[in-house]
């Protein structure tokens, strides 16, 4: 995972975060939330946590998790 221009991105899921929205590539779905924030290590939406466990991976108050392990 590396940071390139406010992009977030993990090649192997086919998945990126752009300050956009998210696009899941690999899973051919797209999100554009403009009320979702990367915010000191944690992803907010209004406020509420989001959780996608059909994707293996959940957002949370305590920062992203995937696949159970935290990713910083």
């Amino acid at each position: 995972m590396w940071w390139v221009s406010k992009e977030m991105m993990w090649t192997d899921k086919g998945t990126s975060w752009a300050g956009k929205g998210i696009s899941w590539t690999g899973e051919g779905i797209s999100w554009a939330c403009k009320a979702m924030a990367w915010m000191d290590k944690t992803i907010s939406l209004a406020g509420r946590g989001m959780s996608c466990s059909g994707n293996e991976m959940s957002w949370t108050s305590k920062g992203i998790q995937w696949m159970g392990k935290g990713i910083e």
